[in-house]
């Protein structure tokens, strides 16, 4: 099959030795209204889909836009799969950010990017849902594995109403623990062991909300679904960070006291969930800093650059 026989408008490239596959999961996406919706969208943003052997179900690249699925992954659970990464691919054009942003404090950053991946699942679940409804279970079936909790709250709301199941799901997401674990490591520890937060050298910080989040990317056609209020995502279960990685950020903490440096401010103020008993023994000891040290000298090289001119610019007056 040829991207010409894709049932979306505009069709989406496929960079693909499988292209006859892909194809045939587009248009089994698209089937969906939902689905189409996400489709057409990623495609007239320029998104190009492909597989291969990638850590997790699927990736959304948006800096060369890209879409890559796992090559590992049963067709069934690629459907749920695809309209994520698309879902990831509509949030960014709306402003979402979906890497590590050093003018954003990292106490917002968590509320943006979590709340990314829940209403990502979210909005999957609502394909599969569309999907079922027109005789089509497996791609609902496929998903049972990896979200049983977020399903079982989507079918709970949706005997109220589609939105109410959008937003049920998307609590849900939050209650794996060793999910938030891993994406804490991810979005927090991995980028400060590297010295990210030292990338922004003015201290200044883009104030970024809960309620700024739901606002640009969490909507079912074109209307916003989220049932309840923004405080349901400043939770220390949803907004913070387990007491392992804070740990490690404190021994982060340490190391900036001594090199003379300021940790990013909103650390201190993050808030702190008891760990879950399974996440002993996971991490240790603290990541290693392999570029935090370069990063360290060249903010306060930074600093004492902006203070100089600061400086001058007082004496001038």
């Amino acid at each position: 099959m040829s991207e010409n026989e894709q049932k979306i408008n505009p069709p989406m490239n496929i960079d693909s030795c499988e292209r006859a596959m892909l194809t045939d999961l587009i248009n089994d996406v698209a089937a969906s209204p939902t689905g189409k919706a996400l489709l057409e969208k990623a495609a007239a943003l320029g998104y190009t889909l492909s597989t291969d052997s990638i850590d997790g179900m699927g990736h959304c690249h948006a800096k060369d836009k890209r879409i890559v699925l796992s090559n590992r992954c049963s067709y069934d659970k690629l459907v749920s799969s695809l309209a994520h990464e698309a879902r990831h691919a509509e949030q960014i054009s709306k402003g979402a950010e979906p890497y590590y942003t050093p003018n954003v404090s990292l106490k917002d950053q968590l509320v943006e990017k979590r709340l990314m991946e829940a209403d990502a699942v979210a909005t999957s679940l609502m394909v599969c849902q569309e999907l079922k409804e027109q005789g089509n279970k497996a791609p609902m079936e496929a998903a049972q594995l990896h979200y049983e909790k977020e399903i079982a709250a989507f079918e709970k709301g949706l005997e109220t109403s589609p939105k109410e199941a959008l937003t049920q799901a998307a609590l849900a997401w939050y209650e794996n623990k060793n999910r938030l674990f891993k994406h804490e490591c991810r979005v927090v520890a991995a980028p400060v062991s590297i010295g990210a937060n030292f990338e922004n050298t003015t201290g200044q910080y883009k104030k970024l909300t809960a309620e700024d989040c739901l606002d640009r990317f969490c909507s079912f056609k074109d209307e916003p679904y989220f049932t309840k209020s923004a405080d349901e995502l400043k939770t220390p279960e949803r907004a913070g960070i387990s007491e392992r990685l804070k740990y490690w950020l404190d021994v982060n903490a340490n190391l900036c006291k001594n090199e003379g440096v300021s940790q990013e401010s909103s650390i201190a103020s993050i808030p702190v969930y008891k760990d879950s008993p399974s996440l002993y023994g996971q991490v240790n000891m603290p990541p290693m800093y392999p570029n935090a040290f370069e990063k360290i000298e060249a903010y306060k090289k930074a600093r004492t650059v902006q203070a100089c001119a600061a400086a001058r610019t007082n004496s001038g007056r």
